[in-house]
């Protein structure tokens, strides 16, 4: 079983796999000791550092994220602190860093591995302080901050390196948190989609799927994680609603990379639809029949083989189509034409029908 959760209006499913880790989350929000949240990129870190600011003391207060590999590092340490009117080229005004935003509230550093080498200095600095000292100001600011920081990367192969401070890591993970990936939570997989799948269907009919369908999701290896699944539902459900999604019909530009649908890996239908003709015959048939040039004139030889040409195209669409059962865009994909083109050529011989 599993249950559902409104983390300032994000969602999460807590299934079995992951009980364990939400009772240390819920652990964690009584403390206001540092939290460090491990995992691949799409596992839910920012979701878990929510649900630990909500439940927390300071959670009328700030919750104020920030990404540490996002923001040029010659502007994170304005981001972070601040700096004063003047400071630098540019600084027509006092701006308040992310820490006083965040005063008596929650920081959450997120992708910490990706910070330079001397901000972990003046993180350490506030951490030890709990003061900052903003660009171009002679005072220090004192802060009351819950700092939470996260990262995908191996902190201490980093250490080893030097590409990490070995006592700002001790100074964060005070409260270490691992979310796995969702590959190894294949028993909550079903709970995600069918929890996605309500969400993201608003208002209108929630989709369903083949189950052909859900085999090909279960056993794709989501490097995106819990968000690459989210995101591919809500896709279904925009250009799809209120339908049952079968994958061998979707195209494989809709699809994740490898996880193609049945109609475009199985590499023996285009044989079986083509009438035991080669891929590569197909293309040049269709070809010929679209735009037959010859340099004999009109004969009577150019206009038969105009229509054995018109015939052969006939077929090859025609089987196409009923394999595919009337799905323009997997009959396409089979004969290695643009839906378009295809569309064009069933018109042109008469086989809308």
């Amino acid at each position: 079983m599993w249950e559902a959760r409104d983390i300032n209006s994000q969602d999460v499913v807590i299934g079995a796999a992951m009980r364990e880790i939400w009772q240390i989350v819920d652990a964690a929000a009584a403390s206001d000791a540092p939290v460090m949240i491990r995992g691949e990129t799409g596992v839910g870190k920012e979701v878990a550092a929510r649900q630990i600011h909500q439940r927390s003391r300071r959670a009328e207060d700030a919750f104020v994220p920030i990404n540490c590999g996002a923001v040029p590092s010659e502007l994170l340490e304005s981001e972070l602190f601040g700096h004063r009117k003047g400071s630098f080229t540019g600084a027509i005004a006092d701006h308040k860093g992310r820490f006083e935003i965040a005063n008596r509230g929650t920081l959450f550093l997120d992708e910490i591995g990706d910070m330079p080498a001397h901000l972990q200095v003046k993180i350490l600095r506030v951490l030890e302080d709990k003061a900052i000292t903003p660009v171009g100001a002679n005072q220090e600011t004192k802060v009351d901050v819950r700092i939470i920081a996260a990262t995908h990367q191996n902190l201490e192969k980093m250490i080893e390196s030097s590409g990490f401070r070995e006592d700002l890591y001790y100074r964060l993970n005070v409260i270490p948190i691992h979310i796995p990936p969702l590959r190894q939570r294949r028993e909550e997989f079903d709970d995600f989609l069918d929890f996605f799948a309500k969400k993201h269907a608003g208002e209108g009919k929630i989709i369903t799927f083949s189950s052909l369908t859900i085999e090909r999701l279960r056993d794709y290896h989501w490097p995106g994680n819990v968000r690459e699944l989210s995101n591919l539902v809500a896709r279904f459900n925009a250009l799809w609603p209120e339908s049952e999604i079968d994958i061998s019909t979707i195209p494989r530009s809709m699809l994740p990379p490898g996880m193609g649908s049945s109609a475009a890996t199985d590499t023996d239908d285009a044989a079986e639809i083509s009438l035991n003709t080669n891929k590569s015959e197909v293309e040049a048939i269709i070809g010929l029949a679209q735009g037959w040039q010859s340099d004999s004139g009109q004969g009577g030889d150019e206009i038969e083989m105009r229509q054995i040409l018109r015939d052969v195209e006939s077929r090859l669409i025609t089987a196409a189509l009923e394999d595919s059962e009337g799905n323009v865009s997997a009959a396409a994909k089979r004969l290695n034409m643009q839906r378009t083109t295809l569309i064009q050529r069933i018109a042109k011989l008469g086989l809308r029908d």
